[in-house]
C-alpha cells in the first residue's frame, strides 16, 4: 500500500536527506546549452578554458548545478508532499567548477518552518551540493511551499 503523502505540519526541522549522486556528461551541458543558448565560452571551448586562471576544462554553467539541486530538492521533500512546489532560490553560492565527469550530490536539511497561510506552509532547505571528492560545488538556502492539507489545495480549485 502506497504511503499517505505528506503535510506541511509532518516535515520537521532537522529531518536531512542525502540524495544519489548524478554524473554530468557533456550532453548534459550540450542540452541545457541547447536550452538556454548560454554559449558562454567557458561551457563550450576546452582550448579557452585551457587558458582560464580558474577552469581546467569546460564546466557546467552554475545555473545547470542550482537546477541539479532544486531536481534533488524535489526528488527527497516534494515529490512526497501532497502538494509541494519550488517557491525560490537564496543565498546561492558556486563554490567549484563541476566538470563533465564530476558526480555531484546533495545534502538536504530542513532549517525552517513557517504557515504561509490557511493553505500553504514554507520550508527553508539547507541545501549542499558536493563532488565525488567531498568538495563542497554548491550551497543555497532553497524555500519550498508545501501544503497543509489536500483538501485546503483542492477546495481553492473549486
Amino acid at each position: 500500500m502506497a504511503a499517505e503523502p505528506r503535510v506541511f505540519e509532518e516535515y520537521e526541522v532537522g529531518e536531512t536527506y542525502h540524495t544519489r549522486g548524478r554524473t554530468v556528461t557533456h550532453s548534459d551541458i550540450r542540452m541545457w546549452i541547447g536550452a538556454t543558448d548560454g554559449t558562454h565560452p567557458n561551457h563550450v571551448n576546452s582550448e579557452y578554458t585551457a587558458d582560464h586562471p580558474v577552469f581546467d576544462d569546460i564546466v557546467a554553467p552554475g545555473v545547470y548545478t542550482l537546477g541539479l539541486a532544486d531536481a534533488f530538492c524535489a526528488k527527497t521533500v516534494s515529490r512526497p508532499a501532497a502538494y509541494g512546489m519550488n517557491y525560490g532560490h537564496d543565498n546561492v553560492r558556486y563554490l567549484a567548477p563541476v566538470y563533465v565527469g564530476d558526480t555531484v550530490s546533495g545534502s538536504v536539511t530542513i532549517t525552517e518552518t513557517e504557515s504561509k497561510d490557511d493553505t500553504w506552509g514554507l520550508l527553508t532547505l539547507d541545501v549542499e551540493l558536493t563532488n565525488q571528492n567531498d568538495e563542497t560545488v554548491l550551497v543555497e538556502d532553497h524555500k519550498m511551499l508545501i501544503a497543509k492539507s489536500v483538501a485546503a489545495v483542492e477546495e481553492r480549485e473549486e
